[in-house]
């Protein structure tokens, strides 16, 4: 029912298998997913807070967290839904210290507006990785959000310059962003072709 996006009906079979099995963690989750792909939020939040009570060592769970309440704050337009995601985070990142998650925690900073913070834990994973073209990426948004784009230009280049068979035009549009900002239109079109 899931896969044919029946998620009312999935839901409500679900539910009747919690009758039986109260405490399935597989069923919990499932029902906290059927309400994210309906766009439910707050109800998916509570169903994925109740997985994460019976099972702290979930690994996806609190980044499925996490993700809600970003939804929930650009929907609402509110950031303090950010700053409720970020316990979620710190505590994936603590169990999980993968330069994925850490990244993911970075640009929750970022949407937090703690660019200090962003930029910290992007240029830790440079240091670490010096071929991670996401982490110079996102540490050039940090300056651009920080209105310094002089020193986003440098860490957009190597971003790019890193690209090897990525596809994604990401760091060229934030170039060109840089670009424009310091008034060098002619670098910024540069960038789009």
């Amino acid at each position: 029912l899931m896969q044919m996006e029946e998620y009312d009906q999935a839901i409500s079979w679900f539910l009747k298998a919690l009758t039986y099995v109260p405490d399935d963690v597989g069923i919990l989750y499932r029902i906290g997913w059927c309400y994210k792909l309906k766009g439910e939020y707050e109800e998916a939040l509570s169903y994925m807070k109740k997985v994460l009570e019976l099972d702290a060592g979930h690994q996806g769970v609190r980044m499925v967290i996490v993700e809600l309440y970003e939804r929930l704050a650009r929907r609402k337009e509110d950031n303090a839904y950010y700053h409720l995601a970020l316990p979620y985070m710190q505590e994936q990142v603590k169990m999980y210290p993968e330069e994925y998650y850490r990244m993911e925690m970075g640009l929750l900073y970022l949407d937090m507006d703690a660019y200090e913070k962003a930029l910290a834990l992007f240029e830790q994973i440079i240091e670490e990785n010096p071929e991670s073209v996401f982490a110079y990426n996102n540490a050039g948004s940090c300056y651009l959000s920080m209105d310094r784009p002089e020193k986003a230009e440098p860490l957009f280049c190597k971003a790019a310059e890193l690209m090897k068979n990525e596809i994604t035009p990401l760091p060229y549009n934030n170039l060109a962003k840089c670009y424009r900002m310091m008034g060098n239109y002619k670098k910024a079109l540069a960038c789009y072709e």
